[in-house]
């Protein structure tokens, strides 16, 4: 969407939703969520199979911001509406990344061609065409639904009435797509724990001698963890999402470093050379979280720059705080071995292609470390059916 009144609307909304003071209010339910998550990698691990670890961080991840979107919760590890929801953006953005539908952007004329030579169009409007009954289905749903949500909340604000159904049910979709950016980065979260084994033992040391193996990990704990902190800041610097960025455009001509930038030029940050850069990261290959223990303000490129920059980033680095903290705390995870004993390794370069990037699909073991912890992990998944009610209708705005 250009820099336009809609689009300024849209963020106003956006940032009223995400802000780092809603997102405080959100932790209870983050908990909630994350303690179902633990409980599912409890029970998949049983017996040392293989562990579904992707579609337990999608059901937390879309489920999280399906409540907060909707007011329903996405309680069921076999819904099928976590995986319907991501096969969706993925689309999307398969479509961004062909060739031949980039070409029009490089050459706006060709859009005027008959519509038979078109075929960017016609997939853009069946796509469109999906995305509307889904995003307008779950936005009525949410408006409709008893508790407190965004849906109901947004359609109250004065700012809103600008906006139409339509539109104020693409910026909650919106908002679902940019959710699944955490499931990606929990998976490089887990490769991480593969290969850097003295990293995973560190930060369980001090979750150790800060939490015990009597309760889980809380928010209100994340100060007294610094390494935890810094092994997370270290995952979305070692592995980010979006390697070329996400597209800008500048308002104005402009010139930097010698080279002249019209207006309207599309610019990519270029994520993947910023954060491997060795003049600022030195070693910039290497894992180590250490580095941000030592240099807590050196610079992040993940959530992008300027008035575009992701508004669900705090949404976002508390998903992974408390899913991290938590998975460090409760289990071991390890390589998977063959029959014959051979480990099975993994390859930090062997990733996914495209606008949005993660690894290609790999295994890894689950293991709960002790019957205490997993006695604990079942009492906080405990819990009563509407809990997810009370703690919506407890968030003030």
């Amino acid at each position: 969407m250009p820099h336009c009144p809609a689009w300024k609307t849209q963020q106003k909304l956006a940032k009223g939703l995400l802000n780092s003071r809603m997102a405080q209010m959100y932790g209870p339910l983050q908990e909630l969520e994350s303690a179902q998550l633990l409980q599912e990698f409890a029970s998949a691990s049983v017996g040392g199979g293989t562990v579904n670890f992707t579609r337990i961080f999608r059901r937390y991840t879309i489920g999280v911001t399906f409540l907060l979107s909707y007011g329903e919760r996405i309680s069921d590890p076999s819904d099928p509406r976590p995986e319907a929801i991501e096969t969706m953006i993925d689309q999307v953005a398969e479509n961004l990344q062909k060739p031949a539908n980039l070409l029009v952007e490089l050459f706006p004329s060709l859009q005027y061609l008959p519509r038979f030579l078109l075929p960017w169009k016609r997939q853009g409007d069946a796509l469109h065409d999906n995305l509307n009954v889904m995003f307008l289905g779950m936005f009525r749903h949410g408006v409709r639904a008893k508790p407190w949500n965004w849906s109901k909340h947004l359609i109250t604000l004065d700012e809103a009435q600008s906006l139409s159904e339509k539109e104020l049910a693409f910026l909650l979709g919106g908002l679902m797509e940019t959710s699944t950016t955490t499931i990606k980065t929990l998976e490089w979260f887990v490769m991480a724990c593969l290969l850097n084994e003295s990293a995973v033992q560190k930060a369980r040391k001090e979750l150790d001698a800060v939490i015990g193996i009597s309760r889980l990990p809380q928010f209100v704990d994340a100060h007294k963890l610094p390494y935890l902190n810094s092994f997370i800041q270290e995952v979305l610097r070692w592995r980010g999402i979006f390697p070329l960025g996400v597209p800008h455009s500048n308002l104005e001509a402009d010139e930097y470093g010698g080279y002249s930038i019209p207006k309207g030029a599309t610019i990519l940050p270029n994520h993947w050379a910023m954060d491997l850069d060795d003049r600022v990261f030195p070693d910039a290959q290497l894992f180590n979280p250490d580095r941000w223990v030592q240099s807590p303000d050196l610079p992040m490129s993940h959530f992008g720059f300027g008035q575009r920059v992701c508004p669900g980033q705090h949404l976002a680095r508390k998903s992974l705080y408390i899913v991290i903290s938590r998975m460090l705390w409760g289990f071991e995870i390890s390589h998977l071995h063959e029959a014959s004993g051979k480990r099975i390794e993994v390859d930090p370069y062997n990733m996914v292609q495209g606008v949005m990037t993660g690894p290609v699909a790999y295994s890894a073991s689950f293991k709960i470390r002790s019957m205490e912890h997993w006695r604990v992990i079942e009492a906080e998944s405990s819990i009563p059916h509407d809990l997810h009610r009370e703690l919506l209708d407890a968030i003030k705005i």
